[in-house]
């Protein structure tokens, strides 16, 4: 997983996590709403991820399963 999100900036845009991820716009959108998702800034009006607090919130979603 982090290699997928090493080659993105320290702030990334709603859309470059979505093409790194595969999830959707739309769903980083819904779980700001909710408070759901990974900590995030605003600069002006642009919605930005530091890196770091996704991969941090993907890797505490993880489940281990069974063998």
């Amino acid at each position: 997983m982090e290699e997928i999100l090493t080659e993105l900036p320290p702030l990334c845009t709603p859309q470059a996590l979505a093409a790194a991820t595969g999830i959707p716009v739309g769903t980083w959108a819904a779980w700001r709403s909710t408070g759901t998702g990974p900590d995030y800034t605003h600069a002006g009006r642009r919605v930005l991820y530091p890196r770091t607090a996704v991969v941090q919130w993907l890797q505490q979603g993880m489940v281990k399963t069974a063998a």
